[in-house]
């Protein structure tokens, strides 16, 4: 990879740009409470929608399900005839 010096070869570059800072080679998880510590640990570094996103999210897959709903009926009709 080519980046500054110092730059872990094995850190990851996001399309945005900033790096990912590997935490360490892969060791399979010890025990269910660590699979759960780190779980939780990860999740908090997820950036949630705001609650009007979320809402609006569902809206707009609700109504693309509903118009897709629809034109299956209306395929369903014109080729049952």
């Amino acid at each position: 990879m080519n980046g500054p010096p110092g730059e872990s070869s094995l850190a990851y570059r996001s399309p945005g740009g900033a790096v990912a800072d590997p935490e360490g080679p892969y060791e399979p998880h010890s025990s269910r409470q660590d699979f759960v510590h780190q779980s939780w640990r990860e999740l908090r570094k997820v950036r949630w929608p705001s609650r009007h996103a979320a809402l609006v999210y569902v809206r707009v897959i609700i109504g693309f399900v509903v118009v897709v709903g629809v034109f299956v009926v209306c395929l369903d009709l014109l080729f049952s005839r």
